[in-house]
């Protein structure tokens, strides 16, 4: 049977009023302030989509959450190597994770991973059905880099706040 702490237990959910948004805290205020205050605005407007983990028995608790918004890339700051076979003149389409952040309470359970797989899943899907070279992120943190890097993302050539990942990549994972 799944416990709290048992990473089969997280439901993966679109951010809605029902979650206490007040009670998460990641350690960093800039990512708790944009899920109290801005996320809701920004799922109603389109902006981005926010998804929320939570875990049984308190399914109301927000344990992590992720953003997914469109993007597109530079095709100058990718390697020559991430260059080949796409266009010279056009921006490269792409998703962009721009919020991602677990509560401190459920830090090391593994939910960064799965919240990072429901999100690449997600992208994967869409790229189905509209192009999506990449999936990208900015880091904020050295930590934020080292958990990006040790999921296969990719340094940008000329952008050192930010990682990729291509969709050839995430297709094998699914």
């Amino acid at each position: 049977m799944p416990t709290q702490n048992s990473p089969t237990a997280w439901s993966f959910l679109p951010l809605s009023r029902k979650f206490d948004r007040h009670d998460f805290d990641c350690g960093k205020s800039a990512f708790n302030n944009y899920l109290r205050t801005t996320a809701n605005q920004h799922q109603k407007s389109n902006i981005a989509k926010t998804t929320v983990a939570v875990c049984p028995p308190d399914k109301k608790k927000i344990a992590g959450f992720y953003t997914l918004n469109a993007s597109t890339i530079d095709i100058n700051s990718l390697s020559t190597e991430n260059q080949k076979g796409l266009p010279k003149q056009l921006d490269i389409p792409a998703i962009k994770i721009g919020q991602f952040a677990v509560d401190r309470r459920y830090s090391g359970q593994g939910l960064g991973r799965k919240l990072l797989l429901d999100a690449l899943y997600k992208c994967y899907t869409s790229s189905m059905q509209l192009g999506v070279n990449s999936v990208v992120v900015n880091v904020y943190d050295d930590e934020a880099r080292a958990f990006w890097l040790h999921n296969e993302f990719v340094p940008f050539r000329k952008r050192s706040n930010s990682l990729f990942l291509p969709m050839k990549t995430i297709q094998t994972l699914f």
